[in-house]
């Protein structure tokens, strides 16, 4: 999509969604599709991108993050406009009575 907010995050600020991000993904194209619709939500619930993973029974691995590096060139291009989706959540793909809209294949189901 084009035209999005952009939103830059202090190094502390960035490695909390950056973990969030690295847990919840299965791959770079999930990777943006996960950060996609947490600034999606940010932007209608004028929230901080962390604000958004910190929210209780959102993001599970808010308290179990993976490892911020693991996509950080994805996590910087969304947080400068790039997103491939404008949804607002999502399931894991066992969850498989959700969505049959996948962003990747085996990913998260979008609705």
């Amino acid at each position: 999509t084009t035209d999005n907010r952009t939103y830059s995050l202090g190094d502390g600020d960035f490695n909390i969604v950056a973990g969030v991000v690295a847990c919840e993904a299965a791959g770079k194209d999930d990777a943006l599709a996960v950060m996609s619709v947490i600034l999606n939500r940010a932007d209608v619930r004028g929230l901080t991108p962390v604000g958004v993973v910190a929210q209780a029974g959102q993001f599970s691995c808010y308290n179990h993050p993976g490892n911020p590096a693991k996509y950080s060139d994805v996590v910087t291009d969304a947080l400068n406009g790039l997103r491939n989706n404008n949804y607002y959540s999502f399931r894991s793909n066992w969850v498989v009575d959700y969505s049959d809209n996948l962003i990747v294949p085996k990913g998260n189901r979008y609705r």
